[in-house]
């Protein structure tokens, strides 16, 4: 059990450190774009951002969780390869022609979405931004079938690094404001996309395999309204707003938001690990009771990190952003405790999807996206802002119960259902914290952080077992002995 814990872990924190690089960067450049743009620029880039994160569902009809999916039927690498092949054309081909006659279209498009943002520039640039994009799509999902994250870093790493480059030389240097932040990340797609396609080439056989084809699309068609309600609960609210609420209130907004989004980073890296993870391990003697072990205490580190979240937002904000996002913080609470429902949806999907009963899953989606878009419209042009961000929660919250009474019933596993819920309580108790008011930036970091640090304390005095402690202290001896080691060298 320890060695399976230790090497999910292992997984999960290589993943982990790519996926937040390449999903977080707008978190790293907060203070940049605080301070050089304006709220009302960075408005429209949290509406445009909005588009790209559709654009990259259209565009790829999210095809790229069959292959991680179907992969594992392939027993050769002769057919492992002809399937790459199929799944990479296909992508190719079918965005490039949506994405040709999206380009068409799009003035009028965003005058239909949009009260004050225009097609061109920002719409383009997000367009074929998007599109250069999908040259990672197939490569990625190599990565990581084959287990091989430490790749999938250097690719994320390194990509990470050229995008902030390219956003301080067209932000600050060039003065280019928020176009400059669409036209670096064109730049950078469009340089990753030669190394992206060569690594794809090197591993597939130039044949299409028809079949196959046809599996993918009948599998991962039923993720697109997934996928796209998914869209209506993460980042539609930025559209709505957009038309009801002035661009600056919709810049402090995008501010909030993101600091609350920087969870969602990281759970989805832990995901990336954990989905490969569960599909072996379910097929094991035993499977399903390590499985749910490994959920208990993913739902410990998870009601930590959305803690602290939650418990720092505010004096995290005043230290990262401009004097003028500062309201912005009121923002992260609410939307820090739906990405944390969200990181347990992830684990609870996982169940229908190894069973592939994906089918009924966009229903789930779809009613917690109605919830979101009914809240909003109906409350957003009286109460502005804040309403967008209690409805993520809301929504957030009808999609997590919906998936996990579907995955007990498809794929029931034996979860410690008390022991978890009493971690979420001793979070609530603990998460009171963030009214703490003393006046003071120090004084409320320091009672904020004494707060968070009784959670580890509560969970080894309360949830922890006799073996579990002492699985613990073993595992602490063999990292003592391992550093002794390497400072002896």
């Amino acid at each position: 059990m320890l060695g399976k814990v230790t090497s999910l872990s292992k997984q999960s924190a290589v993943y982990g450190l790519g996926t937040f690089l390449n999903q977080g960067i707008g978190f790293f450049l907060i203070p940049l774009y605080t301070t050089y743009l304006a709220p009302a620029e960075y408005g429209i880039n949290g509406s445009v951002t909005a588009v790209m994160a559709v654009l990259a569902i259209v565009l790829t009809l999210s095809l790229e969780s069959a292959v991680a999916r179907l992969y594992y039927d392939f027993h050769t690498n002769e057919d492992r390869a002809r399937y790459f092949f199929t799944a990479w054309a296909f992508l190719t081909v079918f965005g490039l022609v949506v994405a040709v006659l999206l380009d068409l279209a799009g003035d009028g498009l965003f005058r239909l979405a949009f009260r004050d943002i225009p097609f061109r520039p920002y719409g383009r640039l997000a367009l074929w931004a998007s599109y250069l994009g999908v040259a990672s799509a197939i490569p990625n999902v190599m990565f990581r079938v084959r287990e091989q994250p430490r790749t999938f870093v250097f690719f994320s790493v390194s990509q990470f690094l050229l995008r902030i480059g390219l956003n301080i030389f067209f932000v600050v240097y060039l003065g280019r404001g928020v176009a400059g932040i669409f036209e670096a990340t064109l730049i950078a797609n469009a340089i990753y996309a030669v190394p992206y396609t060569w690594i794809a080439w090197r591993s597939m056989r130039p044949a299409l395999d028809r079949p196959a084809l046809r599996a993918s699309v009948a599998y991962a068609l039923p993720f697109v309204p997934h996928r796209l309600s998914n869209w209506v609960l993460n980042v539609s609210d930025r559209i709505v707003l957009e038309n009801f609420v002035p661009l600056d209130a919709l810049g402090l907004y995008t501010v909030g938001y993101r600091f609350g989004l920087t969870l969602a980073a990281l759970l989805d890296a832990v995901n990336l690990a954990w989905v490969p993870f569960y599909f072996r391990t379910a097929k094991e003697e035993g499977g399903r009771q390590v499985l749910a072990r490994l959920v208990t205490y993913y739902i410990y580190v998870l009601v930590f990190v959305t803690l602290g979240t939650v418990l720092l937002s505010r004096e995290v904000v005043y230290l990262m952003a401009a004097p003028r996002y500062h309201p912005s913080a009121a923002v992260v609470p609410p939307v820090a405790i739906a990405y944390g429902l969200h990181g347990l949806y992830l684990v609870m999907v996982s169940g229908p999807s190894y069973v592939k009963r994906t089918a009924q899953i966009p229903l789930f989606t779809g009613i917690a996206a109605v919830v979101n878009i009914a809240i909003n419209l109906l409350l957003i042009p009286r109460y502005g802002m804040m309403v967008a961000a209690w409805s993520t929660l809301a929504a957030f919250l009808v999609r997590t119960l919906l998936i996990t009474a579907f995955s007990l019933r498809v794929h029931p596993l034996p979860y410690d259902w008390r022991r978890m819920a009493l971690a979420g309580l001793i979070g609530v108790g603990l998460g009171m914290g963030w009214f703490i008011d003393t006046g003071s930036w120090w004084g409320d970091l320091g009672a904020k952080a004494a707060l968070l640090a009784l959670y580890p304390v509560a969970a080894w005095l309360v949830l922890l077992t006799a073996r579990e402690k002492a699985g613990v202290r073993a595992l602490m001896r063999r990292l003592r002995a391992r550093l002794r080691r390497v400072g002896h060298r």
